[in-house]
């Protein structure tokens, strides 16, 4: 019988690991959470950038392969802020004491347009590589105009409870989690991982 093959994953958010474990299950491997502060490079919006600067710090820490995801939303009312910066953009309080998704729907409670997307970009890098494989997965929707929902475990951010997927009626959070599962599967990046270890997708390095 094959051993299990470790692949190190650079999180402190539990939703995450769970969505990779369970998009990854069936390739004989299993998700080891790294909790380590990784220094993210400052003064760039590349999502890209920010990941592979993750993977090369993690690989100082565990043996490999790592992953390492980073991404942000973007919301055209708000000039596609706050973009990358959407964890500190959500952690800090303005003038009304408003964090998370009540900020944001506070900061663009005046405006018609709700749309906005999300991009995430997940980072695979093996030990002795120069560079990952991404694969990216970008999902466009709108805002809606008060909070939807319950935030669980699954979810990634507050975002969800304010955050309707085009083609969808409910926000990320209202899902129930057969639901949130099918659409999970249909955008996730770990999808595209996993097609990759099954040699499924080919990248160019």
């Amino acid at each position: 019988m094959n051993r299990m093959r470790a692949i190190y994953f650079a999180t402190t958010n539990r939703a995450k690991v769970m969505s990779a474990e369970r998009m990854l299950a069936g390739h004989n491997v299993r998700i080891v959470q790294v909790r380590t502060s990784i220094e993210e490079p400052e003064h760039t919006n590349d999502s890209r950038e920010i990941a592979k600067a993750k993977c090369i710090a993690a690989l100082v820490k565990v043996p490999g392969p790592v992953m390492c995801e980073d991404g942000g939303f973007f919301v055209r009312a708000m000039g596609w802020k706050p973009g990358v910066s959407l964890h500190s953009y959500l952690a800090t309080p303005n003038a009304l004491a408003m964090k998370g998704a009540d900020k944001l729907l506070y900061d663009i409670r005046e405006s018609a347009d709700r749309y906005a997307y999300s991009l995430n970009v997940l980072a695979y890098m093996e030990a002795g590589w120069k560079e990952p494989v991404y694969f990216e997965s970008k999902v466009e929707g709108e805002i809606t105009k008060e909070l939807r929902g319950e935030q669980r475990e699954r979810n990634w951010s507050p975002v969800d409870l304010v955050f309707v997927p085009s083609g969808y009626t409910k926000t990320l959070a209202e899902m129930s989690d057969a639901e949130y599962e099918i659409f999970s599967e249909k955008v996730s990046a770990f999808k595209k991982l996993s097609e990759y270890l099954s040699g499924k997708q080919k990248i160019s390095f």
